[in-house]
């Protein structure tokens, strides 16, 4: 069950300033934020409403980012990028615990794919290095049968230890 919170003065007056200066999707969804998650600016250290309009604006970005992607279509630099901006509106004192969560949760499964990806190609490092090893077991047992059965032709003509010109007259 999601708490939706009544919007404060000082929000009402944020979002008409918004209204005046964005698109009705992005002003729809900085409402909707303030909605969810209550005054988000509420301590922050920015006193104008254009500052704290801006910072919004960022949030409202970083949202409608997450939103346009799936974990397969977003890129590492397009996170790196989110995660900044929302670092950066966290720095000046938004509460966006809410976003730095999913953003770590995102971050920590792109770890696990990169994790998995790496593990997946040491495996198959390992399954051809066991192969080469087999093949060399291989050509060392074919050589040792060819050495054998030479040492046998040598053994029983007692060649090693005859004179090598021994029964050619």
């Amino acid at each position: 069950m999601s708490v939706e919170f009544p919007l404060c003065t000082e929000c009402k007056h944020l979002s008409l300033c918004l209204q005046n200066t964005l698109c009705h999707r992005k002003a729809h969804l900085i409402k909707q934020i303030l909605r969810k998650y209550g005054d988000i600016t509420r301590g922050s250290i920015l006193k104008s409403i254009e500052a704290k309009a801006a910072f919004l604006q960022l949030v409202a970005e970083v949202v409608e980012r997450l939103h346009s992607h799936t974990l397969d279509t977003i890129g590492a630099h397009e996170m790196q990028v989110v995660q900044k901006w929302t670092d950066d509106a966290a720095a000046v004192g938004f509460h966006v615990e809410w976003l730095q969560q999913r953003i770590k949760k995102v971050v920590a499964i792109f770890k696990y794919r990169d994790s998995l990806m790496q593990l997946n190609e040491i495996k198959e490092q390992i399954d051809a290095a066991k192969i080469a090893l087999l093949e060399m077991q291989l050509q060392q047992i074919i050589l040792k049968k060819e050495i054998d059965s030479v040492k046998d032709v040598m053994d029983r003509e007692d060649f090693c230890r005859s004179n090598l010109s021994e029964g050619l007259f």
